[in-house]
């Protein structure tokens, strides 16, 4: 399909523009350039050498237009994503196909400079939420359940696909920035080369029972393997907060200012069902985040419900002070 400019893509291209501004590679290869507006802002907003390719005739034929009309000198190159990871040695590389990124992780995590960093965009929701379950153990090995974490679980599950295909080429890549919006996730990872650290990595990939972890009214059933470690990474977490406000836009910063709450446990506390069970109206989530803090626990939102809560407590301290 010819490339096209996507207004929905924004917040995609603004998150790309804030992590290159925040960790300075060399030299950036946007991968899938469409009409090629990610690797036109990086070249004019960041100071990254900037490569496009773009394997369709008339959306390369987009990008050369786009370039001249930006007076910008960028090599851009009609080819496909395997050859331009033959250009050259790149420290960053975006890949942003459309669907899922399962045909492409093994070149990216290979050509990619060692402490380089590979950006990968998934649409596949489908599979990595377990709404086709047969999909999701088909691409992933895994299973999800379509429930109301589904998206945390996909963004999990995805990170454990790289984390786990790096590693069977003794590399290391580390999840720096997660985000879930819309239709597509979008990762951010370092790469690292090291047996150890591929291994460290890989033993942060396991199973998560909502019935142990979260409260004993969900289903006591194992769901994975996915990733049990950090989303993001407070070291670049602290650079893009004070980095972010160069782009601005609303979206953007609803991401930077719920990236940092994230960690706190893995999934969330639904206030929605907690309030179902216990007979009770569905409280503002700002008056339970503030009761909690108040009671000396850390919380905040989460990117992954209107109604979710994280915090560093367990259910009977949430439901007391619901009570």
């Amino acid at each position: 399909m010819p490339g096209f400019y996507n207004l929905s893509q924004k917040l995609n291209r603004d998150i790309s523009v804030l992590f290159v501004k925040a960790t300075q590679p060399r030299k950036s290869l946007d991968a899938f350039g469409g009409t090629g507006v990610r690797g036109i802002r990086l070249a004019k907003e960041t100071n990254t050498e900037v490569v496009i390719s773009e394997q369709n005739p008339k959306a390369y034929d987009y990008i050369t237009h786009n370039i001249g009309q930006n007076n910008l000198e960028i090599g851009s190159y009609n080819i496909g994503f395997h050859e331009a990871c033959d250009l050259d040695i790149f420290d960053y590389i975006d890949v942003d196909p459309y669907g899922s990124i399962v045909p492409y992780v093994d070149r990216a995590v290979v050509s990619v400079r060692p402490g380089g960093y590979v950006a990968f965009t998934a649409t596949d929701l489908s599979s990595l939420t377990g709404s086709v379950p047969s999909k999701t153990r088909r691409r992933y090995g895994a299973f999800i359940t379509n429930d109301t974490f589904r998206h945390e679980m996909g963004v999990r599950l995805l990170i454990s696909y790289v984390v786990h295909r790096a590693a069977v080429f003794d590399r290391a890549a580390m999840p720096l920035l997660s985000l879930w919006n819309s239709h597509f996730y979008r990762l951010f990872f370092r790469l690292e080369k090291g047996v150890k650290k591929a291994d460290e990595l890989i033993d942060r990939i396991g199973y998560v029972n909502k019935n142990h972890m979260l409260w004993d009214v969900y289903t006591d059933v194992d769901e994975g393997p996915v990733w049990t470690g950090r989303l993001n990474d407070p070291f670049v977490l602290d650079r893009i907060s004070g980095l972010w406000t160069s782009i601005g836009g609303k979206a953007l910063s609803k991401y930077v200012d719920l990236m940092p709450f994230e960690d706190l446990s893995i999934l969330f506390y639904d206030l929605t069902r907690i309030s179902q069970q216990i007979h009770t109206s569905v409280p503002r989530v700002t008056q339970v985040i503030t009761k909690l803090r108040d009671a000396g626990f850390k919380a905040g939102r989460t990117e992954f419900s209107d109604t979710g809560v994280k915090c560093n407590c367990n259910i009977r301290d949430l439901t007391s002070v619901l009570g």
